[in-house]
């Protein structure tokens, strides 16, 4: 049997290989030119089923933040998270992500744009010590302020010893991480220190 297919395959080799050759052609065109052509969508929005419970917390995240690859959360964590000195280290790290300038792109384009969206962190109520959460208030009436606050108290962990620092590029954040942070272990590294000294 083996025998005779082999020897068929050989006697019409040419025959054989314009018709494969010739179905390739056939799904390539299909696959890539067609105007159904296979689209391949790398989006997290087709992980989901549509009847799916977490799709709608997903949805409900991306009308608060936007899509999630623009989304940057930064964690602070420490054992006193509203101290005046943490308070003031997570104000600098806001007005630092809030003022880059401009970043150049790297699409081809060379343009510089101002790449950050906003900045939202307990940071944004410290105001130099004098912000809603400031000098005034000791550590435990912060704690109170910002667990009683429907907005703030999403930043906190349960054990009240990590905060996030919230902030949204632009655009597509692919294009800018390398720009934003080209020594971020450095930078991450300085305020490691900051926070823990």
């Amino acid at each position: 049997m083996f025998y005779k297919f082999s020897k068929y395959i050989i006697e019409y080799s040419l025959s054989l290989l314009l018709l494969i050759l010739l179905i390739t052609s056939f799904f390539f065109y299909k696959a890539f030119l067609s105007d159904d052509k296979l689209v391949v969508d790398f989006s997290l929005e087709q992980l989901f089923p549509s009847s799916d419970p977490e799709r709608d917390i997903y949805e409900d995240f991306k009308e608060v933040y936007g899509r999630e690859d623009n989304t940057v959360f930064l964690t602070l964590t420490n054992n006193s998270v509203f101290s005046n000195n943490n308070l003031s280290i997570l104000e600098m790290i806001n007005h630092s992500i809030k003022n880059i300038d401009s970043i150049k792109v790297s699409d081809g384009s060379n343009k510089k744009i101002k790449p950050i969206e906003f900045v939202f962190s307990l940071g944004s109520l410290w105001d130099d010590g004098e912000g809603q959460i400031g000098e005034d208030l000791n550590e435990i009436e912060r704690r109170e302020k910002i667990i009683s606050s429907s907005l703030y108290s999403d930043l906190l962990s349960h054990d009240y010893k990590s905060t996030l620092i919230v902030f949204s590029f632009k655009l597509r954040l692919i294009k800018y991480w390398n720009a934003f942070l080209p020594n971020k272990e450095k930078r991450l590294f300085s305020y490691n220190i900051d926070a823990f000294s």
